[in-house]
């Protein structure tokens, strides 16, 4: 993700960092996959939801023309929010009104 946002800050499209890009979508469907493995009551919970809307910010990213740049801040400024969070925001489930622990 780092070097995709780097990249994007210099100006380099997608298909300049096919590499970059190719591992950051690779390495989140591998954590996607771990978390539905073990549950699916991680997609019901916030730092599920955070996860999603980040992959939707990447896709949009990476289809964008104009934006990608925000884009990808706005995905980094989600990660870095998500993965602090306090567990009674972490599990929180929002269609639940509640926290969700497994």
């Amino acid at each position: 993700m780092a070097l995709v946002l780097g990249g994007t800050a210099q100006g380099l499209t997608p298909a300049e960092l096919p590499w970059a890009w190719g591992m950051t979508a690779a390495s989140g469907a591998v954590f996607v996959a771990l978390e539905l493995h073990s549950s699916g009551v991680w997609l019901l919970q916030l730092k599920g939801w955070a996860v999603v809307l980040k992959a939707l910010l990447l896709i949009a990213a990476w289809l964008s023309t104009d934006g990608a740049l925000e884009l990808l801040l706005v995905a980094v400024v989600i990660g870095g929010i998500s993965s602090h969070m306090p567990g009674k925001y972490r599990y929180y489930a929002p269609l639940h009104g509640r926290v969700i622990k497994e």
